[in-house]
């Protein structure tokens, strides 16, 4: 589990000594572990971590490599099957 946070942590640049981006990186650390327990994708962690900040930092804007975390789109038979699913 450290080996995976700490390999996706190299996409999330650091800021500056207690700025807002250093706490996204905290965060997600923390998302992400539980996430990894529960079958999250890295994906989900990253937004729950950011949606945190956006709640004591409405203006923050997070750095992180958008190619690396990018969801992939769904097909259209992939969307039909998780409709079927419901």
């Amino acid at each position: 589990m450290n080996k995976i946070i700490k390999f996706e942590l190299g996409y999330i640049p650091k800021g500056p000594e207690g700025s807002v981006q250093n706490k996204l990186r905290f965060y997600y650390n923390a998302y992400r572990r539980r996430g990894l327990v529960k079958g999250k994708q890295r994906e989900e962690s990253l937004k729950d971590a950011i949606n945190r900040l956006k709640e004591e930092y409405p203006d923050f804007n997070p750095m992180f490599d958008r190619d690396f975390f990018r969801t992939p789109k769904k097909s259209i038979s992939q969307k039909l099957m998780d409709l079927l699913r419901r």
